[in-house]
């Protein structure tokens, strides 16, 4: 006899899980363009991220439109969200930052605190992967 017979005949209730009812882990690669917010720039600044993802790890580079680049690594932490420690590799601006980035879609959002030359900084941002 079957289990989910053997249940109900027990009165007991069996929920099954379907795939459709996990999410399922999405591969973050490719390049990203989106707007970036800190509370050091008025305005948003516009970014290009692109990011490589192998298993749980994630690399990438990062390139704002006033110059800033960084190089950053780090881990999917679940199917939709991942964590960044980013590198500014700007010799006249050295500064470090951790974004936390949460996808749904094709659309990503994040988080960030990190430290610069301008002192201190947080924010946030968005992007859309590009085809």
């Amino acid at each position: 006899m079957p289990i989910a017979n053997i249940a109900l005949n027990l009165g007991l209730s069996i929920l099954f899980i379907t795939s459709s009812a996990i999410a399922s882990p999405v591969n973050v690669s490719g390049r990203w363009v989106g707007v970036n917010y800190t509370s050091k720039i008025k305005g948003p600044t516009h970014v290009t991220m692109t990011f490589n993802q192998t298993n749980k790890m994630v690399t990438g580079k990062y390139l704002s439109a006033t110059g800033v680049a960084k190089e950053g690594k780090g881990m999917k932490n679940s199917p939709t969200n991942f964590k960044i420690r980013w590198k500014n590799t700007a010799p006249t601006c050295p500064g470090k930052y951790i974004y936390e980035y949460s996808l749904k879609g094709e659309q990503l959002t994040w988080l960030f605190v990190g430290e610069d030359c301008l002192g201190i900084e947080k924010g946030h941002g968005y992007a859309k992967r590009e085809p």
